[in-house]
């Protein structure tokens, strides 16, 4: 298990600031660290939650728990659900929760793959943060990247594969006028719009991060 580190460990985190407790996290060996981009995912997730007083939510592709964790410690009452494929990523998300949440089962972790999950019960809001990075672009990779688990990070040659299976499975997991938000790579922003579209949802929007990359696919009103 790597030592614990800060979310994001690059810069001063605002949220940081406010809630110095919920960024201080154990990951797995096989799981990505955590970057400045995924707490700009966060934040976002946070305003719409403000926003519309949303009851449930699920991360897909959780890893060591973060996203599903600190959004927990904000809102106590929200129902959260956190699935990886990776039995060890679980294990080390629900030492986090003991960690941060300082009680165990406030969050329904599952072993799961996310391309066979579906759920009785469907969800407010979906969140996650997928591997999108493209085999082609393994060369360009940064090096505190390229020590990354490749598991975490590659999503076939053109980096698309996680968007075009699982996008399609979004309406047996998210409610109807629910909210999805992905984090996505710094150029695929008309590629998963695309995918978005051959899948009749047409209210799907791209932002850019801090770096002006496209960075943050988002609907905040899914219908199908």
């Amino acid at each position: 298990m790597a030592p614990s580190s800060h979310f994001p460990p690059e810069k001063d985190s605002q949220l940081d600031y406010k809630y110095p407790e919920a960024y201080k996290y154990s990951h797995a060996p096989d799981n990505q660290s955590p970057r400045p981009e995924t707490e700009e995912l966060v934040e976002k997730v946070i305003s719409f939650i403000k926003k519309t007083k949303s009851l449930s939510l699920i991360d897909i592709a959780t890893g060591s728990g973060i996203i599903a964790i600190t959004l927990k410690h904000i809102f106590l009452n929200l129902n959260v659900s956190a699935l990886d494929i990776s039995k060890k990523a679980i294990d080390v998300a629900k030492v986090n929760e003991k960690k941060i949440l300082k009680k165990e089962n406030s969050i329904n972790f599952l072993v799961c793959d996310a391309f066979q999950f579906e759920s009785e019960n469907k969800f407010d809001i979906l969140v996650s943060n997928p591997p999108y990075v493209a085999l082609n672009d393994k060369q360009k990779l940064s090096k505190d990247l390229s020590f990354e688990p490749k598991e975490a990070l590659f999503a076939g040659q053109d980096g698309y594969d996680f968007y075009k299976k699982f996008i399609p499975k979004i309406k047996k997991i998210l409610k109807k006028n629910g909210a999805f938000f992905f984090e996505i790579g710094y150029n695929q922003g008309d590629g998963v719009i695309e995918i978005c579209k051959k899948n009749n949802i047409n209210n799907a929007h791209v932002l850019d991060d801090l770096s002006s990359n496209n960075r943050f696919l988002i609907c905040e009103n899914y219908c199908y």
